[in-house]
Order: structure tokens, then sequence, then C-alpha cells
């Protein structure tokens, strides 16, 4: 499935070799010696994230000896944003992710609990009472990683130092979006007239990240490009399945000819489900290139993320710290989208542009008023202003 991918990250290393991961001690941390790992639901990750999560841990173990837990949360419902509450089951059972994470560290048997998700960024939900609890103010002696934060540091937790015990990884989604839109100005041709950019919701700081990135690529190699931005949420839950599908069979009689899925997982296959397999739709952290010929994604390394991390933290106090990965550290990989003399060509110039010139690539985007004329039920629909993107190789970051 990784074939394509595989090729590229071997030439692009040899070409470039600017990540290496060397390995210091075998020995484990003195302050950590088990880890809890919750991992949210399947609506968010497909498998084979989830899988090289749990690659990138057991290397972990055998590398540094330290060993660790997994508890999968499943089949996700939204409660309430405002404060947040939500609902998973796990073994049958109705929680969430903060009762769950309680009823671990209440096991004593855990020194880092390892929060992994699209959701379990917040670090913090309601108990059983009903009050509201962050974790790290609860449990000022465990360690605490929040993992892939999904496009944003959230504010409460503050300055880096303000949490001893939090260690926060999160991505430069902008910079996928922007690999990704690249890549399919390269690879799609005929580049279709009207692309259609799908976030979870209005203000989703992964879906905004993402989707800034994306029309950047585009309008830095086709200026005359009808561009629409839509969303799934539905009103009452942004993770819908049924609505991400209903959106793409709109897209598609609307003759939007590609489709830039910037959703979690679920939002995902209802944006391929609902499509003819003539319609390019580019998705990020989900991998179907095995079953759809006309999906394209970029997706991360997570084992070589998670092995880097711990050989940074392995044999520190695995104290507060924020790490943020980048395309300079060769996490973001493509699979599916062919010619690898074209791909590692546009890959390398990619490298060119982001690592060495340092462009500038958007975070947020502007918009114009609604779309008339092509209106969603329930749906958020805008259209793009073009937003002038000035040859990279002058601007500085």
């Amino acid at each position: 499935m990784r074939n394509n991918a595989t090729k590229y990250i071997i030439l692009l290393s040899l070409v470039l070799s600017y990540f290496t991961f060397n390995p210091t001690s075998s020995s484990s941390s003195a302050n950590i010696q088990n880890i809890a790992l919750i991992v949210d639901a399947s609506e968010f990750y497909d498998e084979d994230f989830v899988q090289d999560i749990i690659n990138g841990f057991s290397v972990v173990n055998e590398t540094f000896n330290i060993n660790f837990s997994i508890f999968i949360l499943e089949d996700y419902t939204f409660y309430n944003r405002f404060p947040y509450k939500s609902g998973y089951y796990f073994r049958n059972l109705v929680t969430n992710q903060t009762i769950l994470a309680i009823d671990v560290l209440d096991t004593n048997d855990y020194d880092l609990i390892v929060l992994m998700g699209y959701e379990l960024r917040r670090g913090f939900g309601s108990l059983s009472s009903g009050s509201r609890v962050f974790l790290p103010n609860l449990y000022p002696d465990t360690t605490f990683l929040f993992y892939d934060l999904a496009g944003e540091i959230p504010s409460y937790f503050g300055d880096s130092a303000k949490y001893d015990n939090v260690i926060l990884v999160s991505f430069s989604e902008n910079e996928i979006g922007f690999i990704a839109g690249t890549l399919a100005t390269a690879f799609i041709s005929p580049f279709p007239e009207k692309i259609a950019l799908v976030g979870t919701y209005f203000s989703d700081p992964k879906s905004t990240a993402l989707i800034a990135g994306f029309q950047a690529a585009i309008f830095r190699e086709i200026s005359d490009i009808e561009i629409q931005i839509s969303y799934v949420d539905n009103g009452n839950n942004w993770f819908n399945y049924s609505s991400a599908r209903s959106l793409s069979e709109e897209l598609e009689s609307a003759d939007y000819g590609l489709i830039f899925s910037a959703v979690p997982n679920n939002n995902t296959l209802g944006i391929i489900d609902g499509c003819s397999t003539n319609i390019p739709i580019i998705t990020i952290d989900s991998n179907r290139s095995g079953l759809y010929s006309n999906v394209y994604s970029i997706v991360k390394n997570n084992t070589q993320t998670i092995l880097s991390l711990f050989n940074v933290l392995n044999g520190t106090e695995f104290t507060g710290a924020i790490f943020t990965y980048t395309f300079e550290d060769n996490v973001f990989y493509p699979v599916n989208w062919g010619n690898p003399d074209l791909l590692n060509q546009t890959m390398t110039d990619l490298y060119q542009d982001i690592v060495v010139d340092k462009i500038e690539i958007p975070r947020t985007l502007n918009y114009a008023q609604n779309t008339s004329g092509f209106e969603f039920p329930s749906m958020i629909i805008l259209t793009l202003v073009l937003i002038p993107f000035i040859s990279a190789k002058k601007r500085k970051r």
C-alpha cells in the first residue's frame, strides 16, 4: 500500500539526508517505566494510522525498555461543546476520555498518560458529577503527553512552563496542506476548473490550517480557478458520515472536479463514498490507497515521530515541553500518487521551498460572502477569496 511512499522516503533521504534518528541508549528513563496510551475512536483515525502509533510505541519498548498499554476508545458521540463534554463506548460501557483516564490513573500502574487524538487534545472533560476537570491539574505528579493536537495548542495550556507535567506534540498542518496542494497541481492533469475544500466545522483549527496551506499551493500555480470551502458540520455533530457523503454528492453534481478532504476518518469515508471514481479526492491521515484508485493521501509517519520524541525525552525528567513536527523532520509522506520520479522531484522542490527558503505558508483563511445559488441544507458554504501568494523564494517566515 505504501510502495510509492517508501520509494520516495528512500530516495529523498539519500538525496537530502536531512533527518536521522540515532537512539543513544537502550535503558529506560529514570522516571518513566509504564505508559498508558489512550487513543481516540475510529471516527477520527483509520486503522493504518492507529497501527502506526502502536508500532512506534512497540519500538520505544524495544529500544528504551518502557512498557505500554493501549486503551482505544470506540463509537464517539458528541454531547456538548461549551462546556466540553463528550461520550464514547469503551468495552461496551458508556464513558468519556476524562473518566477513562482517571480510571487508568487510579490504578497507580502508569507514570505517563498519552492522550492521542483529535478530541483528546482538549485534555479535560466532565466527571460523572458534571463538574469540569483538567487532568494535569488533578494529577500534578503524573506526566501527560498530548499527541497530535490537530492544528492547535489549546489556550488553557498557556506558557509551556505553566505545566511541568505536560508534553505537547503537534504537527505543522498548514505545511501538510501545502504539500497536498502542490502535489495536486503536479499530478492531476488536466486540472479541474472548479475544486472543493472540505473542513470539519467553521473555525476548526486543523481544517483551517490544512485548507489554508492547500489553497496557497493551488493559487501559487493556478490563478484562474474556482474554489469553494464547505463544512461537514450539520449543527449537531461535525463528525458525521452521512452529512459528509451528502456533501460529497452535492459537490460532484455541481461539477466540482476535485475534493480536498481536510477532515477526520469517518468524514473522509463519507466524502469518498459520496463521489464516483472519476473525482480525485485528496485526504489527510486516512490511507485508502489500496482500495480507491482516485484517492491520494498525505499521512504522518507516527513511528518515526514517536521514536524521535522519545530519543529526546529518554533520560530526562519528562518535564513540560512543546514539540512541533514539520516537513523538515521528514515525518510527512505521500501515498498513492504514482510516478515515483515526478514524486521525488516535487518533494525535493518542496524541501527547497519550505525548509531552505522558508516560504511563508498561511495558517488562516480569508472569505467572501456566502456563495449564492449553491447552498446545502445545514452546511456552511463559503467561497474563497483569492489570496495573493507571492513567489516563495522572496519571502521569509
